[in-house]
């Protein structure tokens, strides 16, 4: 983030809380009011987030850019978001009806709203729906060239994974890879871990909507494979984290499934 924070003093009512969330130490009271040393802001943008009297912006913001709301308006109880986490499945059998516009926005809006080291928000979200055919080659060559590397140092798996392009060579309705999901999105930043909490809000979000989401390691493995072809998708100078197949369930679970009891240490 390149902004940083204007104070309009005839609106500041010197309660010093924006300097009190500081993390960066980049804000500091001076006769009565805080003062920008003009070094270390990353937008965060807290101190405008809780000064009472909007008398801090960061710059090219305005102060109607931040939306105001009341503390419980959002508020979602523990067993409610527990048990909205359990119930979303990863989902391989899609319809043919296609995923909307808006759906795609509201998952690309949770995503932006992810946290990111230092606020860097550099995470990028590529859309694939109108080009899926073109995306289904590329994901389908690396994977070849990806099972054929491992004919000499891993035969075992090498035969499993072939019998799914064997099965895809005779009916390409068999598509154990892509599963005839209607839209793609691939999620590239430069933090790893940036790009996989964003696609896991992304992922929940698409639960909310009623859409099937699946993770696709195999298409990060065939972009990455096929770096050269799969410039087309612009990631640019950013890696591919995470790739989230899309579409509305054919399906319809109707249990939470068992899983192993968590490994914690404590100390």
């Amino acid at each position: 983030m390149n902004k940083i924070p204007e104070i309009s003093k005839e609106a500041c009512i010197g309660c010093g809380q924006c300097t009190s969330v500081c993390i960066q130490k980049c804000l500091v009271m001076e006769e009565g009011s805080p003062s920008y040393t003009g070094k270390g802001c990353m937008g965060c943008g807290h101190c405008i987030l809780i000064c009472p009297a909007d008398a801090i912006c960061l710059k090219g913001d305005t102060p109607e850019d931040y939306k105001s709301f009341e503390k419980d308006e959002f508020k979602i109880s523990p067993d409610l978001l527990t048990g909205f986490m359990k119930t979303r499945r990863s989902i391989r059998f899609f319809t043919d009806e296609p995923v909307s516009d808006e759906d795609l926005a509201a998952l690309t809006e949770a995503g932006r709203y992810a946290p990111t080291s230092q606020n860097a928000q550099a995470v990028r979200y590529t859309i694939i729906r109108s080009e899926m055919d073109r995306f289904s080659d590329l994901i389908w060559k690396g994977y070849r060239i990806y099972t054929d590397s491992l004919k000499s140092t891993d035969p075992e798996r090498y035969e499993k994974l072939r019998k799914r392009s064997d099965a895809y060579d005779k009916d390409r309705k068999d598509d154990r890879l892509l599963f005839g999901a209607k839209a793609a999105i691939l999620i590239s930043a430069k933090n790893n871990i940036d790009g996989g909490i964003a696609s896991a809000y992304m992922e929940l979000m698409a639960h909310s909507l009623g859409l099937g989401a699946l993770y696709s390691g195999y298409s990060i493995y065939s972009i990455k494979i096929m770096e050269k072809e799969a410039q087309w998708l612009g990631i640019g100078e950013y890696a591919p984290v995470a790739c989230l197949l899309l579409g509305h369930p054919k399906v319809e679970f109707k249990k939470i499934p068992v899983r192993n009891p968590a490994d914690i240490v404590y100390r």
